[in-house]
C-alpha cells in the first residue's frame, strides 16, 4: 500500500511530502485494522467469510455517522434561532418597557405641575395605569424627584426626573 501512495502522488506530479506519508499510512493501517475486525466478526461457525456482510456492516456505520452530523447540525441551527427569536421578543419587551417608564414620568409630571397634586394622589393615580400592550408602570413621587418604572414581560427599565 505504501508503493501505491508514493505512484499517485507522482502522477500528481510532485513527491509526497513526509507529514503527507505519514498521514497516509496511519490511514491505510486504520482501513486494515478496521477491515481485519470486520471479517473476524463476519465468519460464521464454519469459518466462511461472507464479503456482502462486511459492506453491509460500513454501510450501515456511515450512515449512522452521517445521522449523527445532521442531526448535530440541525440542533445547532435550531439553537441559534431560538436565541434570535427570543432575543428579538426581549427588545419589543424593552421597548415597551420604555414607553411605560415615560408615560409614568408624563403622568407624574402633567399632575404634578398642572393640576398641583400631592405626591400621594400622584403615586396612586399614575400607578394604576392601564397599557394594551400588558406593561405595567410604579410611580413614586418625592416633594423633588418623580421616580418611573416600566415592566414588560421580563424587561424592566425606568426614568426619574428631579427638579
Amino acid at each position: 500500500m505504501k508503493h501505491e501512495a508514493r505512484i499517485m502522488n507522482k502522477e500528481k506530479g510532485q513527491a509526497p511530502t513526509p507529514i503527507e506519508g505519514q498521514a497516509l499510512l496511519k490511514g491505510i493501517n486504520f482501513l486494515k485494522r478496521m477491515r481485519l475486525l470486520l471479517r473476524s466478526s463476519m465468519k460464521k461457525k464454519s469459518g466462511e467469510y461472507h464479503p456482502q456482510l462486511v459492506s453491509g456492516q460500513v454501510m450501515l456505520l456511515t450512515v449512522m455517522m452521517l445521522t449523527g452530523v445532521i442531526l448535530s447540525t440541525t440542533s445547532l441551527v435550531a439553537l441559534i434561532t431560538l436565541y434570535q427569536i427570543r432575543q428579538t421578543g426581549d427588545v419589543t419587551a424593552s421597548n415597551q418597557a420604555i414607553f411605560a417608564a415615560d408615560a409614568g414620568i408624563e403622568c407624574a409630571l402633567y399632575k404634578k405641575i398642572k393640576e398641583k397634586k400631592s405626591d400621594a394622589t400622584i403615586n396612586e393615580e399614575c400607578t394604576g395605569l392601564v397599557f394594551d400592550n400588558k406593561a405595567q408602570v410604579k410611580v413614586v413621587a418625592e416633594p423633588s424627584t418623580i421616580k418611573s418604572a416600566g415592566k414588560s414581560r421580563r424587561s424592566s427599565r425606568a426614568f426619574e426626573v428631579s427638579f
